[in-house]
């Protein structure tokens, strides 16, 4: 089973496309190119993205249980995105980010157990 390194390092990696795209999002609203919709939207998918790609690289390294794993890696993402954020912006994330996390974990992790079959 994965370490608690990888297991660090893919929830890490999870949120990586989430906080480029607030950082591009939040850029294009102050210069009023999109609406918030748009960035609600965008924050979702990005998050999604990145919950697959994390939980993919992670479970990878199982020998069973790819689909719990998968889903462990975007909590976890979901918990160290939650501690910076309350670190950076004193606020509390969004439902976007634990929903794209975890479902992007999931669907992570059933990549890896399909391939591997």
């Amino acid at each position: 089973m994965p370490s608690f390194e990888e297991y660090f390092a893919g929830s890490m990696l999870a949120n990586a496309p989430g906080w480029a795209t607030i950082a591009l999002m939040s850029y294009l609203y102050e210069i009023a190119l999109i609406g918030e919709e748009l960035i609600q939207i965008a924050l979702l998918f990005s998050y999604g993205i990145g919950g697959i790609i994390g939980a993919y690289l992670v479970a990878n390294k199982a020998y069973r249980d790819r689909f719990r794993v998968g889903i462990e890696v975007g909590l976890a993402a979901f918990i160290i995105n939650m501690i910076f954020t309350a670190i950076v912006l004193t606020s509390i994330p969004t439902l976007h980010s634990l929903i794209g996390l975890v479902v992007g974990g999931a669907i992570g992790g059933v990549i890896s157990a399909r391939k591997l079959k």
